[in-house]
């Protein structure tokens, strides 16, 4: 079988219907097209090395280039699971850089909000700083899956496809109270377009680091900041991996001060 035919094999067994499935398709496609139609036993560790080196050359971040192979693992997995390939290539998953996690100080937020700038887009910024939803999530928010009265909200299509409950601040059920169908008309790219607007009010624009999911930092860096435990902010902002939430784990130097005091007491 050659890869042509292997992926789409592979995305009726495994992606088909899967919320990603388009991504991944996508992702091992990219693959294919720099190694060519291969028949499935052709495959080396060489061919992947070149995929790889295209990669780069091509501008692709390391992140990316190690989602791209796994994708095309994936489908080489299902050669092997079938028997068509008695041993799978080594595929070496490059090493990411650690971003640095940027969040909005108090003094940060209240610059921010003083914009001037439409009441509903400032309605919007306020719920992704309290709730830490991701902007996709909040875009698709309906005000059924809001309950006001007992301060929760409860999120359905999430990035990682597990429905999640979180709980309001006064100023988001505010916000929410009395609203109708879909909570926020706004798109993506008017969203982004807007955000431009206020990076350039506050002279932020050459921040790299000054993006809209800053507001999601913000509200997970708060969280630890208070000492409320990591498992539970897992689940506040829905990480289907710990280790994802953890990056935030060192904000608070006050929870390392604690761990002394217990080696003192001994």
């Amino acid at each position: 079988m050659r890869l042509e035919e292997l992926i789409e094999e592979t995305h009726r067994r495994w992606w088909i219907g899967n919320k990603d499935a388009h991504g991944s398709y996508k992702a091992a496609e990219a693959v294919i097209n720099i190694v060519g139609n291969l028949e499935v036993t052709e495959v080396t560790e060489s061919h992947i090395d070149q995929a790889v080196d295209a990669l780069r050359e091509a501008g692709n971040a390391a992140g990316t280039i190690n989602r791209k192979l796994a994708a095309f693992s994936k489908v080489l997995r299902t050669a092997h699971r079938l028997g068509m390939i008695e041993k799978m290539p080594h595929f070496i998953k490059l090493k990411e850089p650690k971003h640095r996690i940027s969040w909005l100080s108090k003094e940060e937020e209240a610059e921010l909000l003083a914009v001037p700038m439409p009441e509903d887009f400032k309605a919007l910024l306020v719920t992704l700083i309290d709730t830490g939803m991701r902007l996709g999530e909040a875009l698709k928010l309906q005000s059924k899956d809001v309950q006001v009265n007992k301060r929760v909200i409860h999120l359905w299509d999430t990035k990682s496809g597990e429905a999640r409950t979180i709980p309001m601040t006064s100023r988001v059920a505010e916000i929410m109270r009395g609203r109708k169908g879909r909570v926020f008309n706004w798109s993506k790219d008017q969203v982004h377009y807007k955000w431009k607007l206020v990076r350039k009010a506050m002279n932020r624009l050459d921040d790299p680091e000054f993006v809209i999911h800053m507001l999601r930092h913000t509200c997970a860096s708060r969280l630890v900041q208070g000492g409320v435990n990591i498992p539970v902010i897992q689940q506040w902002l829905g990480h289907s991996n710990i280790a994802t939430t953890m990056r935030y784990a060192h904000i608070n130097p006050q929870n390392m001060t604690a761990a002394t005091q217990v080696l003192e007491q001994l």
